[in-house]
C-alpha cells in the first residue's frame, strides 16, 4: 500500500465525520487548492520537455531533467547530447502516464488541508 492509498483512507474516514455543509467546504477547498489538470496537461506538453509539469506538482528532480536537457542541447554537436536528449525524452513519456497519479495526490492532500482546516473551525466553535 503507498502513501496515496493511505491518504485515501484517511480522508475518506475523515469525511464521514463532517456535516454536509462542512463537506461542501471541504469539496470548495479543494476546487481552489488542488492542482488543476488543464495547466498540468499545459504544461506538460507545451514545457514538460523541460520539467515545468514536475515543478507545478513540487516533484523532486525537476532540476535535473532541467539541466540534462540543457546539457544535451549544448552537447549535441559532440553527439553526446543525442544521449541525454533521448533520455528526457523517454523520461518526458513516462511522466505523462504519472500525471493523472499525481493529480489524484494533489486533490487528496487538498481535501486532507481542508478537511483538517474544518475540524479546527469546528472545535472552535
Amino acid at each position: 500500500m503507498n502513501n496515496v492509498d493511505i491518504l485515501e483512507q484517511q480522508v475518506f474516514a475523515a469525511r464521514k465525520k463532517l456535516s454536509t455543509q462542512e463537506q461542501l467546504m471541504v469539496n470548495d477547498y479543494v476546487e481552489n487548492n488542488a492542482v488543476s489538470p488543464v495547466a498540468a496537461w499545459l504544461l506538460w506538453v507545451f514545457l514538460g520537455i523541460f520539467g515545468a509539469h514536475r515543478f507545478l506538482f513540487k516533484k523532486p528532480y525537476a532540476a535535473l531533467m532541467l539541466t540534462l536537457e540543457i546539457v544535451g542541447w549544448v552537447t549535441i554537436v559532440l553527439i553526446i547530447g543525442l544521449g541525454f536528449l533521448g533520455a528526457v525524452w523517454i523520461w518526458w513519456i513516462v511522466d505523462a502516464f504519472s500525471i493523472q497519479s499525481w493529480l489524484k495526490e494533489s486533490r487528496l492532500q487538498a481535501a486532507y488541508r481542508g478537511i483538517n482546516q474544518s475540524l479546527v473551525n469546528q472545535s472552535k466553535n
